[in-house]
């Protein structure tokens, strides 16, 4: 039986590449070695990226959905002392 509605991926601002490239820059760096003002990756800051990277502008609330559609979750981080 044929699924009604759009083909999957289509109708999407990035590529199949430029998300891969996105997901892998994110995985394998932090924001400072890209030039980017985050200690950690933001929505704002992926978002920024990919404008700076593909001139595409995305919403902060659009970069929530994407990044958990591709297995990214919000993560706290860890408060040590330091003495």
């Amino acid at each position: 039986m044929d699924r009604g509605g759009r083909p999957t991926g289509t109708g999407r601002p990035l590529s199949a590449e430029q998300e891969r490239e996105v997901q892998r820059l994110i995985r394998d760096s932090t924001p400072d070695q890209l030039k980017l003002v985050y200690a950690l990756w933001t929505r704002q800051g992926v978002a920024e990226l990919i404008q700076a990277r593909h001139g595409i502008k995305l919403a902060v609330r659009t970069m929530g959905l994407y990044l958990g559609r591709r297995g990214f979750t919000p993560q706290k981080p860890v408060k040590n002392a330091y003495e």
